[in-house]
């Protein structure tokens, strides 16, 4: 769904071209100049609904691609490759419009950009077997991500470094950042949350 404009679908089917619907999924019309292979996930830019980002790729074949389109998903651009062949999930928000990671299988890494999926670096994370992330839904400085398996990993300070977590289960599925203190993970033993507590400091010394 394009988070501007909840009229407005996106769907990205297997060797063809996206369909876009305008009467909020009544109808949906073949869409873009572009045939996908295997599309994994679409997201479209909070505040610019001209910005499409896709991750594309067929399981054991060839590499997964990252695709940009600035223009409602009419034309498309390669972003990026990446060792693994496919780019399961990427995550968004809407605190940093410019913010985005993408996860990679079966292998690749765990990658961000700062400037609107234009370009992409890999972070320090693990890079096997990545599938679901997401970004805190209060602070655009916390991240996590799952990979195919029972480990989860959360990051509070941009994606510099990871902490470590297991989650009970596998595979994995879906993960939801509800906010910085609560991490909803989905796996193959069902839904399991991770409550993270913090340490503020609350005294005040008078300068």
């Amino acid at each position: 769904m394009d988070v501007n404009n909840p009229n407005i679908f996106y769907l990205a089917k297997d060797t063809h071209v996206i369909s876009r619907s305008t009467d909020n999924g009544l109808t949906f019309n073949d869409w873009g100049n572009h045939t996908f292979r295997n599309p994994c996930d679409i997201v479209v830019t909070y505040g610019n609904p001209a910005i499409l980002l896709l991750g594309d790729g067929v399981t054991g074949v060839g590499t997964g691609d990252f695709w940009k389109s600035i223009d409602t998903g009419k034309t498309w651009s390669i972003v990026h490759t990446v060792t693994g062949s496919e780019i399961p999930m990427i995550a968004s928000t809407n605190l940093d419009p410019n913010l985005y990671y993408h996860t990679t299988w079966p292998s690749g890494g765990f990658w961000k950009s700062t400037d609107d999926g234009s370009n992409f670096a890999m972070t320090s994370g693990p890079s096997s077997s990545l599938w679901a992330s997401d970004i805190s839904k209060d602070d655009p400085t916390a991240v996590a991500y799952d990979v195919y398996g029972s480990t989860c990993y959360f990051s509070t300070d941009n994606g510099s470094t990871f902490t470590t977590t297991n989650v009970g289960s596998s595979p994995a599925a879906g993960m939801y950042y509800y906010d910085k203190a609560n991490l909803y993970v989905q796996h193959g033993g069902g839904v399991y949350k991770l409550t993270i507590s913090y340490t503020a400091l609350t005294g005040n010394t008078r300068i």
